[in-house]
């Protein structure tokens, strides 16, 4: 075939899509169908390049993978709809509410010269070192520092184009040096590999895609140092991997130990002096980074990961359902309760069969790829195995995270049988066929996806069976591969929902936020380190890293465990495990912890407890700025019986009396109980706040429940209610309230007479407590005065060292920041025993007087990474040394 009439093949494809597109209405005939066309003019260049380019270049093949690779993710945002092609950002389930705040305050932190020790900014406050390694390490985000705050999420999107572009030149690299393929294979393989399912399906994640194209490279060290040869690139590969993404390399360092027991099993002869290399250069590799492995474990003991129990044996998943899973047809997996992502080609399937019978391959390649791949196997459909790969934690959604590592070892022996291509093995693809069909008649595969794949399964085994046709297999799959890429990404966005871009943390009314973020910082100093600041609403769920200023609202892995239990049980809205969310202002709680500033474009003139003291335009949209007069200082002297508080996880009135009492030794509520009533017949109502609905039909039932206000005041709702369908509440406003993470809902004065109605859809029996309380105004007030005049006054503040003084009576002082035992407190440069406050709150004691206070935090854990590390790199220095000497007696 020549070079002119594989072109115009290509580009007529090509113009028939266009045409058929249009015409079903999939595409506009618009300048989106002219950028497609110039896009599969590229698309057809390049292929045509490959197919007839320069076969003894290896960089040639692996660049041109890469450069396919970045054509078919802009072909997927053109489908898509992304930013400037359409009104979408590449922005779903945790990009758009967790990395991309933090990767925008990273941008802060970088520019300002901030502390990358501890972020005071990310909840009450987080432990930096820890958050960077899991969710910034990554060397490639230093480009995000000139992108401007309005382009971010396009920014980030092409840094993930990047990354997995970079996938596939690695991989593709990988194969030609590893098993010496047909560098137009290899190409292949590259894509197969960067462009299958787990990428699109985990593509979001952003901090984990440097250990994808690292690996590839870490494996062509270790072969390097496996044949006795210079073992730096396998060093430093593997270190810099570690520290872009520790919890992925956890995984990655699995698969090397495993892939060098099979090498040692299915070796020649065994070389002990290789082995002790692997191991050495493996520990240095570890060592080197400890100075971030040290202080993240340390912070990783105090949250949700921590102290699970080890899971009972279970298998997870029907076989042929995961047989089903290779097909390309597959839906992507997000959620728990979904399949492994496995998916890569239709080839998969078909070449597997081929390859087990494949006598040109040898026994030794063959048991070590077939070793590690039933082991993968396995460890998906094993619940303990799973468990063990994923460090001993049960993942909250995004399961079987290591399924690349099983694709990975898929896509090698694909490529491999093409390689190396029996025909007398090919009849054994029609086991390929067969188990399609099964599918289809267990109605594992619905008749469409049957019908698609058979017809791919059909296609491939006429092109492969005639050797000359390379070429034409090559286009086949190159086309299969970019249409399968398009139709993932069309399926991750209409699965998870991608985010329209001026109803996002882009949009007009979010780039106010930055304009009144500065002006408040300007006019009002305190807010950058004092007190906190919260704006509502928000379109993210860690608005101070995202906009800059001090906020309490935060999602992350890193968040302490039980100062998220703490925020629970004082009424904030959380997930019980990584998250507290600062939804409504509820003065008791928000005075003492900080917040002294609210930002809204609501009109909130009558509020009891914010006044206003400035406004903001920016075009057509304006905000107001809320002062809390109430509000406390970042810590205060307490009574001695805090120590001894404890919370009511369920029942946030209660904590916060409670709370109250201790600080002040005090008798009196701060928060009076309404009693709820009702009248429907399916309600029974238990005491002043809970209830019970049965609902016999277990159909769609909605029950009513009021309650009559007997004290005028601020009130305040909280309705927990988590088996509920759907929870409304009408009382000064109307609110949808969300069932699963109930909090504080402000609703105002209330006079006495007035009625709030709770109405509770569900489709169950359903129980549960509805609180509405009535501030008592002047307990508050009272207990407020009393706080502020032995509260901390901030001398000195950087995020990670505060120096303050305070006029104390003698007690302990109660802080809004998290217990850590990085915090190290002196008093009268003294150093003092630090504790926690209701197991989530850092407090210390101080005596009567005027006292000096000096608190400064240094990770547990850094002092002992960086000697290891220090020692660490003194050893790789003095082998370098030796190696070069002995290299130079041997010259000489």
């Amino acid at each position: 075939m020549s070079k002119k009439t594989l072109t115009l093949i290509i580009l007529g494809i090509t113009i028939v899509i266009v045409i058929i597109g249009s015409y079903f209405k999939l595409l506009n005939i618009s300048v989106k169908s002219i950028v497609y066309l110039l896009y599969f003019v590229l698309f057809a260049f390049l292929l045509r390049n490959v197919i007839h380019g320069k076969k003894d270049n290896h960089f040639f093949y692996a660049q041109s993978a890469f450069l396919m690779m970045f054509l078919f993710i802009l072909s997927s945002a053109l489908f898509i709809d992304i930013y400037p092609f359409g009104d979408r950002i590449f922005s779903t389930v945790d990009l758009y509410s967790q990395y991309t705040s933090f990767i925008s305050g990273y941008q802060d932190r970088l520019l300002q010269g901030k502390s990358l020790v501890y972020a005071s900014n990310i909840g009450l406050g987080n432990n930096y070192i820890a958050l960077f390694a899991y969710y910034l390490a990554s060397p490639l985000n230093i480009l995000m520092i000139v992108i401007p705050k309005a382009f971010i999420t396009e920014g980030i999107f092409l840094l993930i184009a990047l990354k997995l572009s970079l996938v596939a030149f690695t991989f593709t690299y990988y194969l030609q040096y590893e098993y010496k393929v047909d560098n137009r294979f290899a190409f292949v393989g590259g894509l197969m590999y960067a462009g299958m399912i787990y990428f699109v399906s985990y593509s979001w994640n952003i901090m984990w895609l440097d250990c994808f194209y690292l690996l590839p490279v870490v494996l062509i060290g270790y072969r390097m140092l496996m044949r006795g040869q210079q073992p730096w690139l396998y060093l430093f590969a593997l270190a810099i991997m570690i520290f872009s993404n520790y919890y992925i390399s956890f995984m990655i360092c699995i698969f090397l130990g495993l892939h060098f027991i099979f090498d040692v099993i299915f070796q020649k002869e065994f070389n002990i002096r290789y082995a002790l290399r692997f191991v050495l250069y493996s520990f240095l590799a570890v060592g080197l980074v400890s100075f971030l492995l040290l202080p993240t474990y340390q912070v990783l003991k105090l949250t949700s990961a921590a102290n699970e129990a080890f899971p009972k044996f279970k298998f997870k998943f029907d076989v042929l359902h995961f047989l089903a899973n290779h097909f390309v047809t597959s839906e992507i997996t997000v959620r728990s309760k979904d399949l492994p992502n496995v998916a890569t080609s239709t080839l998969a399937l078909l070449f597997f069969f081929m390859f087990l019978f494949n006598k040109r391959i040898s026994f030794r390649i063959k048991g070590k790829l077939l070793g590690l791949l039933i082991l993968l196997a396995m460890s998906l459909w094993i619940n303990q195995l799973d468990i063990i790969w994923h460090g001993f934690h049960e993942p909250n959604d995004l399961p079987y995270r290591y399924s690349f590592l099983y694709a990975f070892v898929m896509v090698v022996i694909v490529i491999l049988q093409l390689h190396y291509f029996d025909k007398k093995s090919w009849k054994y693809g029609f086991l390929g066929i067969v188990l399609c069909l099964l599918c289809g008649y267990f109605k594992v595969l619905t008749w469409y996806m049957l019908l698609i794949n058979f017809v791919l399964l059909t296609l491939y085994m006429k092109v492969t069976y005639h050797r000359e046709k390379t070429n034409l297999l090559i286009i086949v799959i190159a086309l299969e591969l970019l249409f399968v890429n398009n139709y993932r990404y069309y399926n991750l966005a209409n699965k998870e929902g991608i985010a329209v871009r001026e109803d996002s943390y882009v949009s007009q009314d979010s780039m106010l936020v930055y304009k009144v973020v500065d002006q408040l910082k300007k006019n009002h100093v305190d807010s950058k380190y004092e007190y906190k600041v919260m704006v509502n609403p928000v379109e993210t769920l860690n608005p101070g890293a995202m906009f800059g200023y001090n906020g309490i609202t935060s999602f992350t892995s890193t968040n302490y465990y039980q100062t998220t239990k703490f925020m629970h049980a004082l009424g904030y809205a959380s997930n019980g495990v990584n998250s507290y969310l600062q939804k409504s202002f509820v003065a008791p709680m928000d005075s003492l912890l900080s917040t002294k500033y609210y930002i809204s474009s609501h009109n909130l003139s009558n509020h009891k407890h914010l006044k206003k003291i400035d406004e903001v335009e920016r075009g057509a949209y304006k905000a107001n700025i809320y002062e809390n007069k109430e509000a406390l200082s970042l810590g205060f002297v307490a009574n001695q019986r805090i120590l001894e508080y404890q919370y009511y996880y369920y029942n946030p009135i209660r904590s916060v009396n409670s709370l109250y009492h201790h600080l002040l030794d005090m008798d009196q509520n701060l928060l009076e109980i309404q009693p709820i009533s009702s009248q429907d017949p399916n309600v029974t109502i238990n005491g002043d706040y809970s209830f019970k609905i049965e609902n016999p039909l277990k159909s769609e039932l909605e029950s009513i429940i009021h309650v009559k206000i007997k004290q005028k005041g601020q009130s305040y709702i909280y309705i927990d209610c988590r088996s509920a369908e759907k929870v409304q509440v009408q009382g000064v406003n109307q609110w949808s309230v969300s069932p699963r993470e109930p909090y504080f809902i402000d609703n105002s004065i209330r006079n006495v007479g007035d009625d709030v109605k709770v109405t509770i859809k569900t489709e169950k029996d359903v129980n549960g407590n509805i609180f509405v309380v009535t501030l008592n105004e002047d307990a508050y007030q009272q207990a407020i005065q009393k706080l502020k005049q032995h509260q901390l006054q901030i001398e000195v503040y950087k995020e990670d060292m505060i120096k303050a003084h305070v006029e104390s009576n003698g007690g302990v002082v109660f802080t809004r920041i998290p217990y850590d035992k990085g915090w190290n407190v002196y008093v009268e440069d003294q150093p003092v025993e630090t504790f926690a406050i209701g197991k989530g709150l850092l407090g210390y004691r101080v005596p009567s007087g005027h006292v000096k206070i000096k608190m400064q935090f240094i990770a547990s854990g850094l002092k002992e990474g960086l000697w290891i590390s220090g020692g660490s790199l003194c050893i790789v220095i003095l082998l370098a040394a030796l190696q070069y000497k002995k290299k130079k007696m041997s010259g000489a």
